[in-house]
């Protein structure tokens, strides 16, 4: 018993030529080693179980070979021995889920400065190093952009986007794929051809299925399957039902058929049987967003060679995909995915199953928004000028679409009132939105309450409705940064004519007061009463 060593390791790749489903992996690495410029850190980034860390094992018996044999280790020498057996003092492998902090880090930042025992490098292995507080990260970015020159990293992940970027520029980044079906399946010949086992066809493709593109998983399942079926005569179908996975299959088929026909009694049945019988949750997210995924491609028209799913689970495509439109798979997907989150953040498993499965049966109760709005009329109303307002909301206008230039807007005040005619042409909004973007507020503000803004000649003619913002430009910091600003904008140097509007006359209208009133009718409706001041005791209040 002391002896025995799990497939996993037992078939742990010892040369390049052994590495299944990475060949781009194989020659950066080798051309890397045959050039001499293997760089300071790697970044072996893919799923889980595809070999990543046995390629790490292997790249660092290759640098450190003693007599390598057309770029790949010889697996003869001390070194390689060392390392096959997992003995080398050289060759250090770090568990960044159980190390992540700074500490840890400070620590291996101590140790790269000693020399190797034996080999020519020191190598660095660090797994999941996504796990690495942000802290530890910040301790190792300058020992991985600048180790000993007898030093190298190789950083191994499954997450390769919650690295920071400061350590990604600082890695080469080595890409892993999911493994094929057809490489898993070349895997377990492999295994099986060396213990010297023949397997029932049914069995491979049961093992194929579930190892989900992961030589790891595929390898630990399938030393589970030979040791049922060493343990007794059983068949296919039984040691599928004594891996604790029962007809699942079947179960997650009815689940899906249950969902497109929206039968809402049907599916709490099958979340009720799902956890009585112990089914792994993710398992059953994992069928069903694959099946799903492939309906989409196949109503999308994609080749079912790229739907990366069983041969079961294509027929059961073709069944549904007709009774499916675009727009509910992507929101069945969408569904699918927050049930995950929901599951992982501690929702009850039940309550997130229900939730999820009648959100989805429900599903013909949303319509896409396109055709909500071909299904709504709007009347059609007769267009309505509104004038542009400078004054409290004047930033909303300002940020309105461009006029014409230099359009004029005049009140038309009744006879007998002043008439003071009121232009605001389209350059001058151009020149408050530069004075924001200057965060020139103060300024900005002041030139927001005029009246009226003409050019004349080269002379520019603002008049303001408040004497207030009048006083404000007599100060020289103001008239330099609207000069510049008009400078940029005309491509021409303005003089300055700053007044007030004058005050209303007894008897007459202010024109201010007027286009407030007038605003304020349109957006609410109805008509003046009575005009007049509103008095409390012996002081006007208004």
């Amino acid at each position: 018993m002391s002896n025995y060593q799990p497939f996993v390791q037992k078939y742990r790749p010892r040369r390049f030529s052994e590495l299944v489903g990475q060949e781009q992996v194989i020659s950066l690495l080798q051309s890397a080693y045959r050039s001499g410029s293997v760089a300071p850190a790697y970044l072996f980034s893919g799923p889980h179980g595809v070999g990543k860390t046995s390629t790490a094992r292997l790249f660092a018996k290759l640098i450190n070979c003693l007599g390598p044999e057309e770029n790949e280790p010889c697996n003869k020498c001390e070194i390689c021995e060392e390392i096959n057996s997992g003995k080398s003092l050289d060759v250090v492998e770090i568990d960044a889920a159980s190390n992540r902090r700074i500490d840890e880090v400070r620590q291996l930042r101590e140790a790269v400065k000693f020399a190797p025992v034996r080999a020519k490098y020191k190598v660095y292995i660090i797994d999941e190093v996504h796990m690495l507080t942000l802290e530890a990260f910040n301790a190792l970015l300058k020992t991985l952009e600048e180790p000993p020159e007898h030093v190298k990293f190789v950083l191994a992940t499954t997450h390769p986007h919650k690295l920071p970027p400061t350590v990604l520029s600082r890695c080469q980044k080595v890409e892993f794929t999911r493994a094929s079906d057809s490489a898993i399946r070349d895997y377990i010949g492999f295994i099986t051809a060396s213990e010297g086992i023949e397997l029932e066809s049914e069995i491979v493709e049961f093992v194929v299925e579930r190892a989900n593109g992961s030589f790891r998983d595929a390898g630990a399942l399938l030393e589970q399957v030979l040791t049922l079926k060493e343990s007794s005569d059983l068949q296919w179908k039984d040691l599928v039902e004594l891996l604790s996975v029962g007809d699942r299959e079947g179960l997650f088929k009815e689940v899906i058929l249950a969902l497109v026909k929206g039968n809402i009694e049907e599916l709490i049945r099958l979340v009720d049987r799902i956890l009585v019988e112990g089914v792994n949750i993710d398992s059953m997210l994992d069928y069903l967003e694959n099946t799903f995924r492939a309906c989409l491609l196949a109503v999308e028209g994609v080749g079912q060679d790229l739907w990366a799913v069983s041969g079961s689970q294509q027929e059961l495509v073709r069944n549904i995909k007709g009774q499916l439109d675009e727009f509910e798979l992507f929101y069945i997907l969408q569904v699918l995915i927050k049930m995950r989150s929901w599951v992982r953040t501690g929702v009850l498993d039940r309550l997130a199953m229900e939730l999820g499965f009648v959100k989805i049966a429900r599903r013909s109760r949303f319509k896409p928004v396109s055709e909500t709005l071909k299904s709504v009329s709007v009347p059609s109303q007769p267009r309505r000028e509104v004038k542009p307002r400078i004054g409290v909301d004047s930033v909303t206008a300002v940020k309105a679409d461009y006029r014409k230039s230099q359009r004029v807007l005049t009140d038309h005040p009744k006879s007998g009132q002043h008439k003071i005619e009121r232009v605001i042409p389209d350059f001058w909004r151009k020149v408050l939105v530069e004075l924001m973007r200057e965060r020139n507020m103060l300024l900005a503000h002041v030139l927001q309450d005029v009246w009226s803004v003409k050019v004349n000649g080269d002379v520019l003619e603002v008049m303001f409705n408040q004497r207030f913002s009048f006083e404000s430009m007599k100060e020289e910091r103001h008239i330099s940064a609207l000069r510049e600003t008009l400078k940029r904008i005309l491509g021409r140097e303005l003089r300055f004519k700053f007044s007030v509007l004058p005050k209303a006359k007894d008897g007459d209208k202010d024109p201010v007061l007027e286009e407030k009133i007038d605003m304020i009718l349109k957006t609410f409706g109805g008509k003046v009463v009575e005009r007049g001041r509103l008095k409390e005791g012996n002081g006007p209040i208004s």
